[in-house]
């Protein structure tokens, strides 16, 4: 239900927009809201969890075509999850780091599509005490919809690392949709 939102905000910021593209060299900084969901396997059985994460991102654009950048995000909230295997228990992200190197493709005056690689580290918990380290491939595919020459706007679909609970033998994978914005220097 939460991903009917994306086509929406879409057309709105493209309605709002203003061109402008970056200049060489800039720094940016942003805040990112993600809608993550959080497919557990074990058992046999899968489950979903809908997790709510706030990022903050940190970069440098060297041209139109190619940035890096810094991740840094925290859940916001816990999941129920109930199993015929375990009992209910409560499941979050508590973190994730990462750094990426950002690839653009202007399309228009005023957007681009780009994509997003890199190594990332995302830490969950459960309220059964079981932690999992989840060290891996960070990617993320999107939109960037120049607001005006220091406000771009950005919307993606990502995907975090793949993490397993050792001790439980549950495998997490995840994915979701970041909506954000940042503001260059």
């Amino acid at each position: 239900m939460r991903q009917n939102l994306l086509l929406p905000c879409l057309a709105i910021a493209c309605t709002l927009s203003q061109p402008a593209f970056s200049e060489e060299g800039e720094w940016y900084a942003g805040v990112q809201y993600t809608m993550l969901e959080a497919e557990l396997a074990f058992a046999g059985n899968n489950v979903n969890a809908d997790l709510d994460v706030a990022n903050i991102i940190v970069g440098q654009r060297f041209n139109e075509f190619f940035a890096v950048e810094g991740l840094m995000g925290i859940g916001l909230n816990d999941d129920a999850i109930a199993s015929t295997q375990f009992n209910t228990f409560d499941f979050e992200l508590d973190y994730i780091v990462g750094l990426t190197a950002v690839a653009y493709v202007p399309f228009i005056e005023y957007g681009a599509f780009y994509g997003k690689l890199g190594p990332a580290l995302a830490e969950y918990d459960d309220s059964a005490n079981f932690d999992s380290d989840a060290l891996g491939v960070y990617f993320a595919f999107g939109l960037d919809i120049t607001y005006n020459d220091k406000i771009h706007l950005t919307f993606d679909y990502v995907q975090y690392p793949d993490g397993k609970y050792e001790d439980a033998n549950i495998d997490i994978e995840t994915d979701g949709y970041n909506f954000g914005a940042n503001y260059q220097f």
